[in-house]
């Protein structure tokens, strides 16, 4: 009986132990990456992945944003996925949910200036979320460098279109852009399946990183031309 008894008071110690054990992994990597997406806001998912692998390679990126998540939501905060449409690179952005984007940066404009990002972004709202940037007047120039710098605009090409924090805002869900039928992200760069019937959205950088091989619609195998 003292034998069981003793066995049992083992085991419990073992599984205290391992669960102490776990909650301080949980609490390191929780307090790591809060402290990375505050600093950054904007992490590229290679960097996390190659982070995770590094100093927490028993978790997994779902895990983690989950975990991460839970913590930030007290704050009205919350990570999303995105796409930087420049690079083609994947990205978690850290948002605020109680607060517009615009609002949210507007402490480093002024009023001129804020009035500019309003309006820049009312011509990309009606004009397919697309404007040359030579289009522009040279009062924009700053503006328009600071809103790329912040991931808040994309410029590809001369062309200024939303970039990462923007496309996972609450203001673009309200536009229900389109999603990329191969990455399931929202975005504006990209091209429409031929087939009117059809009418599948594709990122650009999405398609060229199949091959162009593969550049049929997955839907209705239509050929996809995205030059």
């Amino acid at each position: 009986m003292s034998s069981i008894s003793e066995n049992s008071i083992e085991t419990q110690l073992i599984n205290n132990q391992q669960e102490t054990q776990q909650n301080k992994v949980l609490t390191n990597y929780i307090q790591f990456f809060s402290r990375l997406f505050i600093i950054k806001r904007v992490v590229k998912e290679d960097d996390l992945i190659q982070s995770i692998q590094t100093h927490f390679n028993t978790l997994s990126i779902s895990s983690i944003i989950r975990e991460l998540n839970q913590s930030f939501q007290a704050l009205h905060m919350e990570i999303r996925r995105s796409i930087d449409q420049n690079t083609g690179d994947y990205v978690y952005v850290l948002i605020t949910t109680s607060l517009d984007e615009i609002n949210q940066i507007a402490c480093i404009f002024d009023q001129n200036d804020l009035k500019k990002v309003n309006e820049l972004i009312e011509l990309l709202t009606n004009n397919n979320y697309k404007i040359q940037r030579n289009s522009l007047d040279d009062e924009y120039d700053s503006v328009c460098n600071i809103l790329i710098e912040l991931k808040y605009l994309n410029e590809i090409s001369g062309i200024l279109t939303f970039g990462p924090c923007y496309l996972v805002s609450e203001e673009a869900s309200e536009l229900e852009l389109p999603r990329c039928e191969i990455c399931n992200l929202p975005g504006t760069m990209g091209t429409f399946c031929p087939n009117t019937t059809c009418q599948t959205f594709y990122h650009l950088l999405c398609l060229k990183r199949l091959g162009r091989e593969n550049h049929i619609c997955s839907h209705c195998k239509t050929h996809l031309d995205y030059n």
